[in-house]
This record gives C-alpha cells, sequence and structure tokens, in this order.
C-alpha cells in the first residue's frame, strides 16, 4: 500500500450499468403502427366522405323530384275538382280552345315562339349538384395509389418488426 495512484485506480468498484429511460425500440414501433394504421384507414375515410357526399347529393335530387310530384299532383287534383281556371288554361294550350264570347289572343315577336303549355310552371328549378373537389396530403396520395400503398405497408411492418426486437446487450 504505497498509494500510488495506479493501484488506487484498479481497486476503485465499476459505474454501475443504467437502463435508458426510453427504449429505442419504441421510437420505430409506434412510427410503424401510426404508419401501417394511415395507410389502412385513410383510404377508407376518403371512401366514406364520398358515400356521403354522394348521398347528399341524391337527396338534392330527391328532393327536386318529390317538389315536381308535389306540383303535379296539386295540378291532378285542381283537375279532379274541376277547376275552372285550370279547365280553362288547358283548354287554351292543349286544344287551342277559348270559350264562348272569348277569343284566344295571338302573340307577337318573341312571345309566339314560346311555349303556352302549364307543364313548364309545374316544373321546379333544377337543383345545382355540387362537385367534389377534395384535396389530398401526400400521404393520402401514397395510401390511396396501390403501388405505393404496398411500399407503406412494407415500411410501416419493418418499422414494426425493428421496434420489437430485444434491445442490444451491453
Amino acid at each position: 500500500m504505497d498509494g500510488s495512484p495506479a493501484t488506487a485506480t484498479a481497486a476503485a468498484p465499476p459505474a454501475p450499468f443504467r437502463k435508458p429511460l426510453l427504449d429505442a425500440g419504441w421510437l420505430l414501433l409506434i412510427p410503424g403502427i401510426v404508419l401501417v394504421a394511415c395507410t389502412l384507414i385513410l383510404p377508407a375515410i376518403d371512401d366514406l366522405e364520398a358515400a356521403r357526399f354522394y348521398r347528399d347529393r341524391l337527396q338534392l335530387v330527391e328532393g327536386h323530384r318529390d317538389q315536381r310530384i308535389g306540383h303535379y299532383t296539386r295540378y291532378l287534383d285542381a283537375l279532379a275538382k274541376g277547376d275552372p281556371q285550370t279547365i280553362l288554361s288547358l283548354a287554351a294550350v292543349s286544344l287551342n280552345k277559348a270559350p264562348e264570347g272569348m277569343s284566344l289572343m295571338v302573340p307577337a315577336g318573341d312571345i309566339a315562339h314560346k311555349s303556352a303549355s302549364v307543364f313548364e310552371a309545374l316544373e321546379p328549378p333544377s337543383p345545382i349538384l355540387p362537385d367534389r373537389e377534395r384535396q389530398y396530403s401526400t400521404l393520402e396520395r401514397l395510401s390511396r395509389d396501390p403501388k405505393s400503398r404496398v411500399w407503406l405497408m412494407l415500411a410501416g411492418a419493418t418499422l414494426i418488426f425493428l421496434g420489437v426486437l430485444p434491445p442490444s446487450r451491453g
């Protein structure tokens, strides 16, 4: 025990091994799971949004048809009840007949080329159908394309595989 520095360092105990706060595998596992989930879920969400969009468009068309049927039903009810105005207008337009003591007006100019049919007045205005315009993110575009979707799935599976590997031993 001569107190030399060489013998003092040899006798010192080794530093204790400290476990890392976070295993590095989690840094691969979590993005891999997210990538696979996004690759599977994003196209399904887009398909759902497209189905809802087309459902809403069909509801507009159905509302237009209901409105049209309602107009024609009211006109038919007026005919069935014998409404004098309705019968006179139908006779004047369809049969070119007028009641006694009255004469049909002969229109001049542009009015002569227009139809006097009552059915045009029964038609509701056409609905304005919106177009589906969607901006896709890069991940959505890649997950919708069949070729790149396979690569995204492979990348996600690789990240998951590397994330579940046991940590290296020191």
